[in-house]
């Protein structure tokens, strides 16, 4: 059997593991202190991307709060409108202004503002695009988004296998190094162990 079979045997090994230990949890997890918070980034994979890419300090169930309430106050949460806004007004809105954790709200702004770029302009506003491929694949594609590096691009991957479903086309950069973003996220949602 070759590394790269191996590899993939392992990987299906270990989420098979996990998913069976937590199957309880599965369909329970919370991400948002909000219902209907939860229920948008379950159901709305730019929601979801975007609530991954600024959890980076703070509070992760009031920053996964964010999409739902940005959502309420434009009416909208389209990734072309979204790219379209500069940093300055974005920034300015009190729902990043007032945003809990220590990255700047300028920052949280300049990567929403990226991630719908990188959505809009390379994926044709199919955020479901930036996840084909390979982990390596997917690894370089959501490091598109300025503010998203190697570890919030693999708690990205981990979260999304885990919990809907994602089956990369191949495992190199073998994902599972539980980083802190990760076990943040996963601390918040009562699932750690």
């Amino acid at each position: 059997m070759s590394n790269v079979a191996e590899t993939a045997n392992t990987l299906e090994a270990m989420l098979n593991y996990w998913q069976a230990k937590h199957q309880a949890d599965l369909e329970n997890v919370g991400y948002a202190e909000d219902p209907q918070a939860d229920k948008l980034v379950r159901e709305d994979l730019f929601a979801f991307l975007l609530a991954c890419s600024i959890d980076r300090t703070g509070k992760s169930t009031l920053i996964w709060n964010i999409p739902y309430k940005l959502s309420l106050d434009w009416g909208h949460l389209d990734p072309c409108t979204i790219s379209a806004m500069s940093s300055e007004e974005l920034a300015s809105n009190p729902i990043i202004s007032r945003a809990h954790g220590q990255v700047s709200r300028e920052q949280i702004a300049k990567t929403i503002i990226s991630l719908a770029q990188v959505v809009t302009d390379d994926y044709d506003g199919h955020p479901e695009r930036m996840l084909d491929g390979s982990i390596s694949d997917i690894m370089d594609n959501l490091q598109l988004v300025s503010g998203i590096g190697p570890n919030i691009a693999r708690m990205i991957i981990i979260l999304r296998v885990l919990y809907f479903g994602l089956k990369p086309a191949r495992t190199g950069r073998l994902l599972p190094k539980i980083d802190v973003h990760v076990t943040r996220v996963m601390m918040s949602t009562g699932t750690e162990n």
